[in-house]
């Protein structure tokens, strides 16, 4: 069987290499971009999860560190020894995305909470995890709502966009103080932001309507939208700044000064089942580094490599039709008290799925492993 590999999360940059992890598979990745293929398939033992386990890794010296979203556990991997670190989290397992936003401060990697109780602070020089108290984070964990999911950073202080509001946090990696920053009236929701020059911030609303702050969050410029749709990413280019749309069908837009302009990057969504199924975003969280950008087409299953001198775009399809067997064993081992029992809305695999395979008449008595039986069921439900 031949995979496409994918992912809603996030991606790290080292030369040539692309580091991620797909959203089917419990394991980090490893893809060379000039060969064109994943040189290193490495399978994240003890995961608690198979399925979007972690949608954000940041670099810090040589190691990748992968932020837990859907796992209970943190994954630090050092490229030189090729070791795989695991620091289990503290409180019950859960299902919720738990963390996506991080920042790298000196010798600590900092995690902050879609729906966790406090923030994460790794000491990346002896492994140890110190969980920080933060009244915004607590008020939005005790009331249900979600906390963050971008940040940026500017010197010692980690910006946090707050879901579904007109609020930044302002986080001192110092400190550990913070300063809740209101943007705007209260009706007004913030979906994506980005570093705007050296110390300002750019915005863009559940309208599309954007908004440029100074380096004391102070609006100094306001573009309106006609278009009435938000976006999913923000990232300087060129000269100005590009924003990936959150729906189908509308193009990008790139903004100059105050001059928005629809751009065509020729990507092109292609008709299939799963495009049709998919209920979010066309497009993943956006990354990059000095010259780079990535961001992967959710509906074509597709790898977006972005020049940002040029905005230019190859679209590469990451296969994998050779997976050894005992990796793909490893991949599924925790199917029957995870998958099995859950169902998941448009994701094939659950209780459904295990009844869709029993009544197939590929399953024999013989065939009691749960690996065997869990890969089995995938590689049913995907033909």
């Amino acid at each position: 069987m031949s995979d496409r590999l994918w992912t809603n999360g996030g991606a790290v940059f080292s030369e040539n290499m692309i580091w991620f992890v797909p959203a089917e598979y419990a394991c980090l990745c490893q893809y060379d971009s000039n060969m064109g293929k994943v040189i290193k398939f490495i399978v994240l033992e003890g995961a608690t999860s198979i399925r979007g386990t972690h949608y954000n890794l940041l670099k810090y010296k040589n190691s990748i560190v992968l932020i837990p979203t859907r796992d209970m556990n943190i994954f630090i991997y050092n490229i030189e020894e090729e070791k795989l670190h695991k620091i289990c989290l503290n409180g019950k397992e859960n299902t919720k995305e738990k963390f996506i936003a991080g920042a790298v401060w000196k010798h600590y990697v900092y995690m902050f909470p879609v729906a966790y109780s406090k923030i994460l602070r790794v000491d990346m020089e002896n492994m140890h995890v110190e969980y920080i108290n933060s009244a915004s984070v607590r008020r939005c964990f005790e009331n249900g709502r979600d906390y963050t999911q971008i940040c940026v950073t500017i010197g010692e202080t980690a910006n946090l966009l707050i879901e579904d509001s007109n609020k930044i946090c302002e986080f001192d990696m110092r400190t550990h103080s913070e300063k809740i920053i209101s943007v705007g009236d209260g009706d007004i929701c913030y979906k994506t932001m980005c570093r705007y020059g050296e110390k300002g911030i750019i915005l863009s609303d559940q309208r599309g309507n954007i908004v440029i702050l100074n380096e004391k969050k102070e609006q100094v410029s306001y573009i309106s939208s006609d278009d009435g749709v938000y976006f999913n990413g923000c990232i300087p280019v060129m000269d100005g700044y590009l924003f990936l749309p959150y729906k189908k069908g509308f193009a990008c837009i790139y903004l100059e000064g105050r001059n928005r302009k629809h751009i065509d990057m020729e990507i092109k969504i292609r008709e299939s089942t799963w495009a049709n199924k998919w209920a979010y975003a066309p497009y993943s969280r956006i990354f990059y580094d000095k010259k780079r950008a990535i961001f992967f087409n959710i509906f074509n299953k597709s790898m977006c490599l972005l020049d940002r001198e040029t905005c230019k775009v190859q679209e590469k399809y990451i296969i994998i039709d050779n997976l050894e067997e005992n990796i793909k064993g490893r991949l599924y081992n925790e199917f029957d008290r995870y998958e099995l029992m859950n169902e998941r809305g448009i994701e094939p695999l659950g209780l459904t799925g295990f009844l869709k395979y029993i009544q197939s008449g590929k399953y024999t008595d013989r065939q009691y492993s749960t690996d065997f039986i869990g890969k089995s069921i995938y590689d049913t439900l995907m033909e």
